[in-house]
């Protein structure tokens, strides 16, 4: 049976009219809801991360790139 004749299957025994049946669904679609919500705060915060990472590499390369292929000091240590 497809979603759209269930529907109408349910519509026309009146499940739609017991407040039990309807108090469930609000919370079972209030619960699916929260979950998004949590994925979404989750995903916001690994990408803040990805960023900060991706930032703190830039500099890293800046610095190789810019301050130790400048310096051409050579040490002997023995």
């Amino acid at each position: 049976m497809n979603q759209s004749s269930e529907q109408t299957r349910l519509a026309q025994s009146g499940v739609h009219d017991n407040p039990d049946f309807v108090l469930k669904y609000l919370e079972e679609i209030e619960l699916l809801a929260e979950n998004v919500i949590a994925e979404r705060r989750e995903i916001i915060e690994l990408n803040k991360r990805r960023d900060k990472l991706r930032e703190a590499s830039r500099y890293d390369y800046f610095f190789f790139e810019t301050i130790c292929k400048r310096d051409t000091s050579h040490f002997c240590l023995s």
